[in-house]
Parts: C-alpha cells; structure tokens; sequence
C-alpha cells in the first residue's frame, strides 16, 4: 500500500511543483555533445583526406608504371631497328665488296675485259660557280 501511495503522490501536482519549475535532467552536458560532434567531425575529414591521398598515390604510381612501360616498348623498338640497321648495313658491305661483285657479274655471265676502256671526263667533275 505504501508503494501505491507513493505512486499516486507521484502523478499528483504538487503545489510547489507548480510554482517554481525543475529544470530538465539530462546525462550530457549539450557543450560536451558539441565537442564530441566537433572531434567526430574533425575524424572523419581527416580520414576521407587520407583515403582520398591514398588513392591519389595509387593513381599516380600506376601512371607512372604505365609510362615505364611506354617507355621500355620503345627502348625495345629502338634495339630491334638498331640491330635491324646494322645487319643490314653489314649486309650492303658485303655486297659492296669487289670480290661480291665479280663474283655476281660471273652469275649473270659477264666476262672481264681483255683491254678495258678507260673514258676521260669532258668537263670537269666539279664545277665552280666562278668562285675560285
């Protein structure tokens, strides 16, 4: 019975109540949530920054990869037609030769001549302008 009484006090105004109003209970104080919100803030942006950097680095690490990739292909490109150029450079050597070209006019069934002809130029081979 005592607990009924206490519990119909409870819902009862009591004129004192009335006049002078209880503040409201609270369990944190307003300027600690704020503070709490400001830090949580303060978190989250520093790890969207440091998310965001990191995959900036990790775009910019694979732009450089792909450029070293360019840029090895072409090394590769420039050894094959450096090779390419002096084989055949070799290559035309060898068929500059005396010795390849006589043995390829004796293919084609040329002779070499009993008494060759020597003709003599009828102008000079480099003229002047007048310049001396």
């Amino acid at each position: 019975m005592v607990a009924n009484a206490r519990a119909a006090a409870r819902r009862k105004p009591s004129s004192t109540a009335a006049v002078t109003e209880r503040p409201r209970l609270r369990l944190i104080d307003r300027r600690v949530l704020r503070r709490l919100a400001v830090r949580r803030l303060a978190y989250t942006t520093a790890c969207l920054v440091l998310v965001v950097g990191i995959f900036a680095v990790a775009l910019a690490q694979a732009e450089l990869v792909k450029g070293q990739q360019q840029l090895d292909e072409t090394r590769r490109e420039l050894d094959d037609a450096q090779a390419l150029r002096a084989r055949l450079e070799r290559e035309v050597d060898r068929a500059s030769s005396p010795d390849e070209i006589v043995s390829r006019a004796r293919v084609l069934g040329m002779v070499r001549a009993a008494d060759p002809i020597y003709f003599t130029a009828v102008r000079p081979l480099a003229e002047t302008d007048g310049v001396d």
